[in-house]
């Protein structure tokens, strides 16, 4: 019998890519960076100015090690990370609604840092520096500050 060896570098690339189609279709919980949820929307509130591309684009959160961010970048690209695993995907803007679009990021264990941005589908914007991140439910799950 003939044993073929699968190389370790596409068992990885499979594992990561199976464990990104779990988050995606898994329930998102809500988790949080401890702000307490808001179900306003930029719409209510005239005082939240509209949410344009050229607004968007940039670092919101920490680049700081164990904090959550993300960058936004033009051809709707987006890197950043929970705190603790790297992010990766493409985001849309419509509606003054940022939709994240095919969000995976890599699965390590960090003790004590809340992963909360890994269940992120969407943000509005809060005010001119501080975007509320929704989970599929449409949920704030937290908020992440203008970082440049």
């Amino acid at each position: 019998m003939v044993r073929q060896r699968v190389p370790s570098r596409i068992f990885r690339t499979l594992a990561v890519a199976g464990a990104a189609a779990l988050m995606l279709t898994s329930c998102a919980t809500a988790g949080g960076s401890g702000s307490s949820p808001r179900d306003a929307s930029p719409d209510e509130d005239p005082a939240v100015p509209a949410l344009t591309e050229e607004s968007l684009l940039g670092t919101w959160g920490s680049t700081d090690e164990r904090e959550p961010h993300l960058t936004f970048d033009e051809g709707g690209t987006l890197a950043g990370s929970d705190g603790c695993n790297r992010l990766v995907g493409g985001w849309s803007l419509a509606d003054e609604t940022v939709s994240l679009e095919n969000l995976a990021g890599t699965l390590m264990a960090c003790e004590g840092v809340d992963t909360w941005l890994r269940d992120a589908v969407s943000a509005v914007l809060l005010d001119d520096d501080e975007l509320s991140v929704r989970n599929s439910d449409g949920d704030e799950i937290g908020t992440l500050e203008r970082d440049d």
